[in-house]
């Protein structure tokens, strides 16, 4: 399989974000490459969200939105059965946002550590869609 285009890119990342409110997940910023070159997909936390960043170039298609399904289950902090019931789901929506109707075949991928968040935190609803800057009181 191919590399995935940066047009593809960035259907995928709509389409997943997209999914991922309908699933009630977080909805991360995607961006490419990361900033550490070594890596092939990091992420990075904010009060109320996340960016991950994938490594596009030099990489099959299918590991690049395997990636990004796994930037958003991270982003959400999900428990390990949520992630087996939204995985498919947030997959077949990269997969038709970049036109790719024949399935992916399964690619073994690291797990995401997950950090636990304390029940005191405050929950922050995700500003996907709206415009940068201070939200209104």
């Amino acid at each position: 399989m191919d590399e995935l285009s940066a047009q593809d890119f960035i259907a995928a990342a709509r389409a997943l974000c997209l999914a991922a409110v309908g699933l009630g997940l977080v909805a991360p910023s995607f961006r490419s490459p990361p900033r550490r070159r070594d890596e092939a997909r990091t992420i990075r936390r904010y009060d109320g969200g996340a960016v991950v960043a994938v490594r596009r170039f030099g990489r099959p298609a299918g590991r690049v939105l395997a990636d990004m399904v796994d930037g958003v289950l991270a982003a959400s902090a999900t428990q390990v059965g949520a992630h087996a019931r939204a995985r498919p789901e947030l997959m077949r929506a990269a997969l038709e946002a970049v036109g790719r109707a024949a399935p992916i075949p399964p690619v073994s991928v690291a797990p995401v550590p997950v950090r636990a968040v304390p029940a005191t935190a405050e929950v922050v609803p995700s500003r996907v869609g709206r415009a940068a800057g201070p939200v209104a009181a």
